[in-house]
């Protein structure tokens, strides 16, 4: 079993490697894709710290006093990263290259925005030299994660209570599913064929109706996940 450093106790921020280590020591081993992946599903928050000089382009304030528009970031500040547009996909670039499938970067259209940890404001981050939109997170970012937070979630997870899937149980899960389909000669392609061949088990195995949708769907999770045409 893992065992948690004892500096993690006085830390205010893990990186990402920090909390899978952490986290492993309650007794389920963790990656850090695993922990990308809870932060994805939304059990954890993501936080960034920037260690280049980057600027802020202000979006929203809940405060009463005057900001500049745009400022520079200041070096050491925590920003936390929102799961969605450009941070979204900077996770999931960050989670492929952890589970060993880096494959294409990840690039939104739109910049990259974080929230001020403390005062809550919302900023678009910008290139320093031109002022140009940072649309996927930089190589000299750090991600981080409130140590009380992940403290508090593994905290959450006893044993024989649910907890959420984790990467390689997943990718084992989805093997799996090939490997039945495989043996009973139906083509993950023709997801509603599968669904007709699997419905009258479903309904004998399952308190309500499976739906076709969630057939489609994981079917489809399992090809890309094996580069299954």
């Amino acid at each position: 079993m893992a065992t948690r450093s004892k500096l993690t106790q006085y830390k205010e921020w893990l990186t990402v490697a920090e909390a899978a280590q952490h986290l492993s020591a309650f007794g389920e081993p963790i990656s850090e894709a695993d922990v990308l992946r809870l932060v994805q599903e939304g059990q954890l928050k993501l936080f960034v710290r920037f260690l280049d000089t980057f600027y802020g382009q202000y979006v929203a304030e809940r405060r009463d006093n005057d900001v500049a528009r745009r400022h520079r970031l200041e070096d050491g500040v925590v920003f936390e990263l929102p799961m969605f547009g450009a941070g979204r996909l900077a996770v999931e670039e960050a989670y492929r290259g952890r589970s060993g499938k880096p494959g294409a970067a990840l690039r939104h259209t739109d910049a990259l925005e974080i929230v001020d940890a403390v005062w809550d404001d919302r900023y678009q981050v910008h290139f320093r030299a031109d002022h140009s939109p940072v649309t996927r997170l930089p190589d000299s970012a750090v991600m981080l994660l409130r140590r009380d937070a992940v403290d508090k979630f593994g905290r959450g997870l006893p044993a024989g209570e649910e907890r959420p899937v984790m990467a390689r149980e997943r990718e084992t899960l989805y093997a799996v599913i090939a490997a039945l389909c495989d043996v009973a000669n139906l083509k993950m392609h023709e997801p509603s064929k599968v669904f007709a061949a699997i419905e009258p088990h479903t309904k004998r195995l399952l308190p309500t109706a499976m739906p076709l949708r969630t057939v489609q769907n994981l079917l489809k999770n399992v090809r890309e996940q094996f580069g299954i045409d």
